[in-house]
């Protein structure tokens, strides 16, 4: 059971059709609902599917042989609207259904009449069947709130989340005015945390994370569990850690420059940024050990043998993404032991899944593990395994040599 697929349906949510007031973010950056030219929520069919994939979750609790989560998911109406989802995450023919998928029309903003994040309550028995006990799309808050990650349930409830915002840039008097003068760039893409009640409700105004050391294109931050205000910023070109006190600084871990090493030997099956990405929270793994996973960006291309059996729809027009499992050392911050890159599988698709994106990893049934995933940016699925079988995968670690690594299909 190591890979488990959400049934679309169970996802049952929608947004009001007629709802055009003016999101949380939309008054953060100055909109006003004096200008109806700045609604950022539009009027969309009442018949149109959204698109939810991207899941992320945090436990609640363990009941009756299942453990109940709280789960955010990214979601989309594609321009034009789509009243039947398409059944690979290709269509047939983009430009006859206007691009009904986000590969068909590339993730570009332009063609995706609305998007944004819901919010659901699941749980998962330990033979692998998913119930979902709630959905729901707050409009007011989750408009333009992209790749939400779910940290913590604080006691009182609440819950602190990470984000990415997409905006057009310097467009709003309001929009990062501490990240003006660092680049000229159209498109502003930053890393935001925010604190919400269960129902998705903004308790605080969002903030960048750590501006000192935030760029003008921001996307996969770790935070560490247990050491607030700590982000894996990166793994290239060394372990990279970003703490928010003091302001915000960065610094660079010696001695865990592997990553760095497999792109430099393998250079042309990399695109020139975000090879090598962090992507779930990190979970206190044990007395000497965080545990993460990350995931590695490819030219699918480069791979012919691996993906020769995937047909043309399945697969992204150039990129393919693995996953690893990955630890790092308490007591130095530095990498530890990690496994080779993989794609999961599962017949409950109905195809060959090439691009996988974890986002976030959650303990379960005690020794076990949730690993809630992106499955080729179409659906929501959910990777399982136990302690031991994860020790079993972790077997490199920054001594290894890149040529070690290997990439599969399972």
């Amino acid at each position: 059971m190591p890979l488990i697929v959400l049934e679309r349906a169970k996802l049952y949510a929608k947004i009001d059709s007629s709802y055009t007031r003016i999101s949380a973010l939309g008054q953060e950056l100055g909109y006003r609902d004096t200008d109806p030219d700045f609604c950022d929520t539009p009027i969309l069919s009442p018949d149109t599917l959204l698109t939810k994939l991207n899941p992320s979750v945090i436990f609640i609790e363990e009941h009756s042989g299942s453990c109940v989560f709280l789960m955010s998911y990214r979601a989309f109406y594609p321009r034009g609207g789509c009243t039947q989802r398409e059944e690979y995450p290709r269509s047939s023919s983009p430009k006859r259904t206007k691009g009904k998928t986000a590969w068909d029309f590339g993730w570009s903003c332009l063609n995706a009449e609305w998007e944004g994040t819901g919010m659901a309550i699941i749980s998962i028995s330990r033979d692998g069947v998913i119930q979902v006990r709630r959905d729901f799309i707050n409009v007011t808050s989750c408009t333009d709130v992209i790749d939400a990650r779910l940290c913590s349930l604080n006691s009182d409830g609440n819950v602190n989340m990470y984000f990415n915002h997409y905006i057009a840039y310097p467009e709003f008097p309001l929009s990062h005015r501490h990240l003006r003068n660092k680049e000229d760039e159209e498109l502003c893409v930053t890393f935001k945390k925010v604190t919400l009640d269960c129902d998705f409700n903004f308790l605080s105004k969002t903030v960048v994370v750590c501006p000192k050391v935030h760029k003008i294109w921001e996307k996969n931050w770790a935070p560490v569990e247990g050491e607030y205000g700590t982000y894996q910023y990166s793994f290239l070109p060394q372990v990279t850690w970003v703490y928010t006190k003091g302001g915000g600084i960065s610094r660079r871990v010696p001695k865990s420059d592997f990553f760095q090493r497999l792109v430099t030997y393998r250079s042309s099956y990399f695109p020139e940024e975000f090879g090598v990405s962090c992507s779930t929270q990190l979970l206190i793994y044990s007395d000497t050990e965080y545990l993460g996973v990350g995931h590695v960006k490819v030219f699918w291309k480069k791979f012919p043998k691996l993906f020769r059996n995937f047909k043309k729809r399945e697969m992204h027009p150039c990129y393919a993404y693995f996953m690893f499992f990955y630890t790092i050392t308490k007591r130095n911050m530095r990498l530890g032991r990690f496994s080779h890159a993989f794609i999961p599988q599962s017949d409950q698709l109905g195809y060959k899944c090439s691009l996988v994106m974890p986002m976030s990893i959650q303990n379960c049934f005690g020794e076990s593990y949730v690993v809630s995933l992106g499955l080729s940016d179409m659906d929501c699925g959910f990777y399982i395994g136990t302690r031991r079988s994860i020790e079993k995968m972790l077997i490199l670690d920054n001594c290894s040599h890149p040529r070690d690594m290997e990439f599969t299909i399972n």
